[in-house]
């Protein structure tokens, strides 16, 4: 009996395979799974060796489309199918790798036991290129994703105002943000870090010390102190393709949870950030 019942979790997976029997993602579980890649791809972009995210994201997404747990073999077909959903496959189908020859380099490099130096940089390289695919199919496949809330960046990082500018400027660096949103007399704004950096610049380096302890509301009431953006705010149910030239503007939209009788820019709640690399 022990080996009977993976033969027939072989056969019946191998069946589901064959016959195309994959379950679609869509609604919250595909927006679940485009958060999921994209927050794997930022780890794995911070880190030349960091694919584990993107093996556990393509895994949980295999499972889902075979609607059960198997291996990242066994979960090839549904993901290449998914992945081939991407506009990708077309016109720019030769400046993009093959996905079927992406997904056996990741298979190699998974299988491999040494994932260290030089083998693991090439196979973080493969699963962002696959997972690249797989973003895109999920966003621009056979069911376009249309509306903020289906691309918008959900974990936002506010600033506030009593907080020190050096704390501010290591959130920036740290993740590689060029905008922070701060919720300030009744409306959402953004800082900059082309304004930080033009202020800190702005003194000699013996005061530098004084300007990173100063809180952000201190340096905004200074005569030559920090001056926050004003940004473009929406609703969640506001069409992608409604935004896309705001953005030739204004470098990020700010998603709010308001109704049709508040002004968005004016509501609190943020649930969501949009900017070009999320439309990209």
């Amino acid at each position: 009996m022990c080996d009977e019942q993976p033969k027939n979790q072989w056969g019946r997976i191998k069946e589901k395979n064959e016959q195309k029997n994959w379950r679609s993602i869509g609604g919250e579980a595909r927006r679940s799974f485009l958060n999921k890649l994209r927050e794997a791809r930022l780890d794995a972009q911070k880190n030349a060796e960091s694919f584990d995210g993107l093996l556990f994201a393509f895994e949980q997404m295999g499972a889902y489309r075979l609607s059960e747990t198997s291996t990242l073999g066994s979960y090839r077909p549904s993901l290449i199918d998914l992945a081939l959903q991407s506009p990708l496959k077309g016109e720019s189908q030769y400046w993009h790798s093959s996905a079927n020859v992406l997904y056996e380099c990741i298979l190699e490099g998974r299988n491999d036991a040494l994932h260290q130096g030089a083998r693991a940089r090439h196979l973080t390289m493969h699963c962002i290129e696959f997972g690249l695919m797989l973003e895109d199919a999920l966003m621009n496949g056979d069911d376009p994703m249309t509306l903020l809330k289906d691309i918008m960046v959900q974990s936002v990082i506010v600033a506030q105002v009593w907080q020190p500018v050096g704390f501010v400027r290591k959130i920036m660096l740290t993740n590689s943000f060029t905008y922070l949103p701060i919720f300030l007399n009744g409306k959402w704004q953004v800082v900059s870090d082309a304004q930080i950096a033009a202020m800190l610049r702005s003194v000699n380096q013996d005061k530098r010390g004084l300007l990173l302890a100063a809180t952000l509301e201190d340096r905004r009431l200074h005569k030559h102190g920090l001056k926050f953006l004003d940004v473009h705010v929406e609703r969640p149910r506001v069409s992608i393709a409604d935004i896309a030239k705001t953005l030739l503007d204004q470098p990020i939209v700010l998603v709010v949870d308001a109704d049709k009788k508040t002004e968005p820019a004016s509501c609190k709640h943020l649930v969501g950030i949009v900017t070009p690399f999320d439309i990209l």
